[in-house]
């Protein structure tokens, strides 16, 4: 968990590319928590809910695209963790569930709520009080997921050539872009208002915008 939360503050301040791939080692996405870690921590569970809410915002908030890359079981906690992507891609065999509810527990990552903000109240309810597996297939059913890939090669390769079709902006605009969502999620309207015609105004006869424009005018003739 420290791990995870000290790289997402370096890619704050990450300025090379445009987007970011969260993926698992080997053939696994996140398994939830290891039950010896578990364990001796049992009397902490709300320092562990505010760190780990704190890092899966930041991961979310950040002014980078970011893609969930789920290859096997994503349960649990690492179920949450998706959420805290922008998108979320799986292979065909993978698998992703809350099954907190199994071990009396809830979401404690701020998945419940992202959850919720996704899927919609009825169906984030009946997951996180089912505890549910669901194949690919069915989370993209139920726009859990964007995408399913085929089971034959690496997962972040696959997110790769995704992002490569579905991201085609620029990387400074990317980063404005994300700001106008993420201002939509956390600011009132008149707030998010003024931010995006202020960022707009910044953009607006810029010699990118210009360049582009241009360049758009030639491909049309």
């Amino acid at each position: 968990m420290v791990d995870f939360s000290d790289c997402v503050a370096e890619l704050e301040g990450w300025t090379p590319g445009k987007a970011v791939i969260l993926a698992g080692a080997g053939t696994s996405f996140c398994s939830g928590g290891e039950h010896q870690t578990i364990n001796s921590i049992l009397t902490r569970g709300g320092l562990m809910c505010g760190y780990m809410q704190d890092a899966t915002s930041h991961l979310f908030n950040l002014p980078l695209v970011s893609v969930a890359a789920i290859a096997g079981h994503a349960l649990g906690g690492g179920a949450e963790l998706a959420t805290a992507c922008d998108f979320r891609i799986m292979k065909q065999a993978a698998k992703i569930g809350f099954v907190q509810v199994r071990l009396n527990l809830t979401t404690g990552w701020g998945g419940g709520t992202r959850l919720v903000k996704l899927i919609g109240r009825t169906k984030a309810l009946s997951l996180l009080t089912s505890g549910r597996v669901l194949d690919a297939e069915t989370a993209l059913k139920i726009g859990f997921v964007d995408a399913i890939v085929d089971n034959d090669g690496d997962i972040v390769d696959h997110a790769k050539d995704w992002l490569s079709r579905n991201v085609i902006s620029e990387k400074e605009t990317t980063a404005v872009v994300k700001q106008v969502v993420v201002a939509a999620d956390n600011m009132s309207e008149k707030e998010a208002y003024d931010l995006e015609r202020e960022l707009f105004s910044n953009l607006f006869g810029s010699p990118s915008h210009i360049e582009a424009k241009n360049a758009a005018s030639k491909f049309k003739k």
